[in-house]
């Protein structure tokens, strides 16, 4: 339900939870949750649904690497 705070409880626990992300508010979890990369399962959604699997695991390969640069850069900014 929007706005019951449901929403954000679940991740900012998470967050919480990583070494170093004490204080971390919803604006933080956002910024953190929009860093992290597509799933590589979605190279065999975009197959099944007769998609560009090839650009679409280009994607999740090249977004993997820069979210394990950029996630640590972004928690030590937030804290």
């Amino acid at each position: 339900m929007a706005g019951d705070g449901v929403e954000v409880a679940a991740p900012r626990r998470a967050v919480g939870a990583a070494p170093g992300a004490t204080g971390v508010d919803e604006h933080g979890v956002v910024l953190i949750i929009s860093a992290v990369p597509t799933a590589p399962s979605a190279a065999v959604l975009a197959a099944r649904l007769g998609g560009d699997v090839r650009l679409m695991a280009s994607i999740a390969g090249v977004q993997t690497p820069l979210a394990a640069a950029t996630i640590p850069l972004v928690l030590h900014w937030l804290t």
